[in-house]
């Protein structure tokens, strides 16, 4: 996978899509002998990871073309830091995540979102409230899950009654202080994705006339940047940082 800025500088100021593409070659052979269809295992597979990518440049992005502007580089600018919930010992706690929810701005908690990695989602599935019940509730759990539109696929469960996503956010070794993050976010007002049709997938046999071999090239047009950047009490995000131990 690639990503590639085709808008010149010079020509246009404002928001500019990226290229995030694939090239996959395949023989003629694998179509005709394969007792399964090799194009949609391709297809499938290519999708998966343009999607795993799209995640990783919409959180952790530079912003320096080519790369999308991710969420998380919004917090090292001068004043974010006030989105930023203070942990004891890098701990993260039902009472932190109690001050997460109401830290947030009011208008935003009802489409409020959690956010985070594969390290902080497993200290969150052993987080318990104070009659020792499970915060985390699983999305197999018919009743677990809010009835708005963000229980759609992708949701893992609950937390607070807000589903949490599993993004690959900037993520550390278990047990070391740096970077595992953890997101509440009214993501629709907290950052903008600007996209351009979906993805385009073409097919050419030309490509590989003499070896007898197909391409198949992936392409989505795309961007993404911080769309609030407010830290008074309309904040529509906060976050807390360097998750270690439960």
């Amino acid at each position: 996978l690639a990503v590639y800025n085709i808008d010149s500088a010079t020509k246009y100021k404002g928001p500019r899509k990226k290229k995030l593409t694939n090239f996959s070659v395949i023989t003629a052979e694998m179509l005709a002998d394969s007792s399964f269809a090799v194009a949609s295992w391709v297809t499938d597979d290519v999708s998966r990871n343009i999607a795993a990518q799209e995640d990783v440049a919409f959180c952790t992005g530079s912003g320096t073309n080519p790369n999308p502007k991710g969420f998380e580089i919004q917090d090292t600018v001068a004043g974010s830091q006030a989105n930023e919930i203070a942990l004891t010992a890098n701990t993260i706690t039902y009472p932190k995540l109690l001050s997460m929810m109401f830290t947030l701005g009011e208008g935003y908690r009802q489409n409020a979102v959690w956010m985070c990695n594969d390290h902080v989602l497993s200290l969150l599935s052993q987080l318990v409230d104070t009659n020792g019940r499970s915060i985390f509730n699983f999305a197999d759990r018919p009743a677990a899950l809010v009835g708005d539109e963000f229980t759609a696929p992708g949701a893992i469960g609950t937390v607070l009654g807000r589903p949490i996503y599993n993004l690959p956010m900037a993520t550390s070794a278990a047990g070391t202080a740096d970077t595992d993050r953890l997101y509440l976010s009214d993501i629709r007002r907290h950052y903008l994705i600007l996209t351009d049709g979906g993805v385009r997938m073409d097919v050419s046999s030309e490509f590989g006339f003499a070896t007898d071999t197909i391409g198949i090239r992936t392409i989505v047009r795309t961007d993404g940047t911080p769309w609030s950047t407010s830290t008074d009490s309309y904040r529509a995000y906060v976050w807390c940082d360097g998750i270690n131990a439960v």
